[in-house]
C-alpha cells in the first residue's frame, strides 16, 4: 500500500509538472505574458504630491508665480473703490450683496466694513448655519479679512464654495480691513448681527 501511495504521489508530480510547463509555454509564445517578468513583485506605492500652498507667501523664493493676471489665490478680486461702491448700494443693505468679514470675533468687535456679517472659517460650523440661504441667494459675496499676509479671507472662499456658492459669485478683497480703515472708509462698530 505505501508503495502504491508513493508512486501515485509520483504520478501527481509529473502531471503537475507537465501541465505548468505545458502553460508556461503556451503563454510565453502567445505574447500576452512576459515571462521574464516577476509578476509577484512588490509594486512601488504610490507618493502623494506636496500639497500646494493656498497662497503664495512674497518672500518665498519656492513659491511658484501666479499665472499671468491671476491672484496667487485663485478667487475673483475686487478693488477699494468697487467694494465701496457694492457698500452704498442699496441691494447690499438688503441683503442681494453680502460682505463678509473673515476675522475672528474680537477683530470683528474692534471695527468692520458696513453690513459685514462675521463667518471666521476656522469656526465655519458655527458661524456660517445662520447665513447660509443668504450667502447661497446673493448675487455677490465680498470676503475679507485683515489684509496683507492674511490667509483666512481665501480660507473662506474655499468654505463658501464648499456650500455650494457659485465661484462666480465670490469676490476676495485682498487689501483687507487695514487698507479700508487706513483709505478712511466707513467703519460699522455695531455688534455681531
Amino acid at each position: 500500500m505505501g508503495r502504491k501511495l508513493g508512486l501515485t504521489l509520483l504520478e501527481v508530480l509529473v502531471i503537475l509538472g507537465l501541465a505548468f510547463g505545458l502553460g508556461w509555454g503556451l503563454n510565453a509564445r502567445s505574447g500576452k505574458v512576459d515571462v521574464r517578468r516577476n509578476y509577484f513583485a512588490r509594486a512601488a506605492l504610490p507618493v502623494a504630491p506636496e500639497p500646494e500652498p493656498l497662497m503664495a507667501m512674497p518672500n518665498d523664493p519656492a513659491a511658484p508665480p501666479p499665472a499671468a493676471g491671476k491672484p496667487a489665490h485663485g478667487y475673483q478680486t475686487i478693488s477699494i473703490d468697487e467694494l465701496e461702491a457694492l457698500v452704498d448700494d442699496p441691494n447690499t443693505e438688503g441683503g442681494l450683496n453680502m460682505i463678509v468679514d473673515a476675522r475672528n470675533t474680537d477683530f470683528f468687535a474692534k471695527g468692520h466694513l458696513p453690513f459685514a456679517v462675521r463667518i471666521y472659517p476656522y469656526t465655519v460650523q458655527e458661524d456660517l448655519p445662520p447665513y447660509e440661504d443668504q450667502l447661497l441667494a446673493a448675487e455677490k459675496i465680498v470676503v475679507y479679512c485683515g489684509g496683507g499676509q492674511c490667509e483666512d479671507s481665501a480660507l473662506m472662499c474655499r468654505e463658501l464654495l464648499a456650500k455650494g456658492v457659485p465661484y462666480d459669485k465670490i469676490y476676495l478683497y485682498e487689501g483687507g480691513f487695514s487698507e479700508w480703515e487706513q483709505a478712511k472708509k466707513p467703519i460699522s462698530m455695531s455688534a455681531e448681527p
